[in-house]
């Protein structure tokens, strides 16, 4: 009697820890990824922190085309299909927190060419690129996520010494990289 209640035990805590991995890897998959060194990574010569305040950025990308308030970033729309989310008050005003590249956008906010965004990432990925260039360029340690509604999913890399993570959105059919996103770790 004693060995199956140590049996079932055992079995009870072998399959609690199975579960409480598995939704740590369905809700937040990168927690468990191996770091990547994303130190030098930037998009268009620019990394997370840099502010679009900055005489270089201003330079670069002019005024933005759109801004769209969020409760805790400004998103802003800027030539090229670049759009970034800045910190919107305090000491950090203006620096970006999440670069997203993506193709670019008419007039109606509708993609007018899914692969037409020249943007590249520092180790040379941009929209259209194959999955598997992704992963001879950042290597083999990332997670995936699948979003059911969009018809893509995604790999992603986390440098969790520096609190980044790069992000690609693939089709599903053809395996291209269809969005870019390098954010701070801790956006929410």
């Amino acid at each position: 009697m004693k060995k199956i209640m140590i049996c079932v035990i055992s079995l009870f805590l072998l399959l609690s820890i199975f579960i409480l991995f598995y939704f740590i890897n369905l809700w937040a998959p990168d927690k468990l990824t191996r770091s990547t060194d994303l130190s030098s990574e930037s998009i268009g010569g620019f990394k997370i922190h840099d502010s679009i305040n900055g005489l270089s950025f201003k330079k670069r990308y002019g005024r933005p085309m759109s801004r769209e308030d969020n409760d805790l970033y400004d998103y802003y729309q800027w030539k090229g299909g670049l759009e970034t989310a800045s910190i919107r008050s305090g000491s950090g005003k203006g620096a970006i927190i999440r670069f997203i590249i993506a193709g670019p956008v008419g007039a109606d906010g509708a993609i007018i060419d899914r692969f037409g965004n020249s943007l590249r990432t520092s180790r040379g990925i941009k929209l259209g690129d194959s999955k598997k260039k992704v992963i001879s360029q950042y290597g083999k340690h990332y997670y995936k996520f699948f979003d059911d509604g969009s018809g893509e999913y995604a790999i992603g890399y986390v440098d969790h010494n520096r609190g980044l993570k790069l992000e690609f959105e693939l089709t599903y059919d053809s395996h291209q990289v269809d969005k870019i996103v390098l954010e701070d770790e801790k956006v929410e």
